[in-house]
């Protein structure tokens, strides 16, 4: 049985990463793109000034539920970061 494998993706802000990721994981790597969760939160929150820090908070709540079923499960993840937000070396 093979390693799960952890892939992080990381650029600057349009770098190509979505492009860039459908090329290099097996199809069995479901990617995490923090930044189309961001979006689909952050559009979904009332106009406010903690909108975009409520965003990213959720967002990256999302993302850490995925990497710890991932872990649980024995599964090999991926992820797209453009760093803005706190790296998962905590789980790992």
């Amino acid at each position: 049985m093979a390693l799960p494998i952890l892939l992080v993706i990381g650029g600057c802000n349009e770098a190509e990463k979505s492009t860039y990721s459908r090329t290099l994981p097996p199809e069995s790597i479901d990617i995490f793109d923090y930044d189309k969760h961001f979006l689909r939160i952050y559009e979904s929150l009332m106009s406010s000034e903690f909108q975009d820090m409520m965003a990213h908070n959720m967002a990256f709540r999302e993302l850490e539920q995925k990497t710890d079923i991932a872990i649980k499960n024995g599964q090999s993840f991926a992820y797209e970061t453009n760093f803005h937000s706190t790296l998962l070396a905590e789980h790992f």
